[in-house]
């Protein structure tokens, strides 16, 4: 379902994209994920390049539960610095792959060497979602045009194997 489905078709490339720099506070990242419902964020450097990313899951297992102070720990330390980043003319599928063989669940999508937006797995499965419900519209439609045309058809038994009993 996601074959030759594009990530520029779910991110609106020019969108904002939330950033923050390597040194704001762990407190400082948390809000701002708070105020714009969002799970991760860009960590960008001093000459606006990406310099990591750091997720809520970053805040939790590397600050939280290990006792440290959000108003102290700085972003630098807990976010991760290798950021696997993708196009927006990469298949949706491919993404996904990505994220499950990475175990991540956001990618920022870069374009022209700028970050241009964010995919999430949930992105992704909200379309999956979308593209089923429209297949099931669309093979709806087509069993009742069916039933319009043969009255009683989708009423016929069939055995284990799908073959219809007369």
């Amino acid at each position: 379902m996601l074959e030759n489905v594009r990530v520029s078709r779910l991110v609106k490339c020019g969108q904002k994209v939330l950033t923050l720099k390597a040194d704001a506070s762990v407190c400082e990242a948390a809000r701002l994920m708070q105020a714009n419902k969002v799970g991760c964020l860009v960590v960008m450097n001093a000459q606006g390049n990406i310099a990591g990313i750091v997720t809520e899951r970053d805040i939790v297992t590397k600050v939280v539960a290990t006792g440290g102070d959000p108003a102290f720990v700085r972003v630098a330390d807990i976010m991760t610095a290798k950021v696997l980043a993708i196009t927006p003319q990469v298949e949706l599928a491919k993404a996904q792959q990505i994220m499950a063989q990475h175990d991540i669940r956001h990618l920022p999508v870069v374009d022209d060497g700028g970050l241009v937006g964010m995919i999430s797995s949930r992105d992704i499965m909200a379309q999956q979602l979308s593209t089923a419900q429209d297949t099931i519209r669309v093979q709806s439609q087509r069993l009742q045009d069916i039933e319009k045309r043969y009255p009683g058809i989708s009423r016929l038994q069939t055995d284990a194997l799908g073959r219809i009993i007369i």
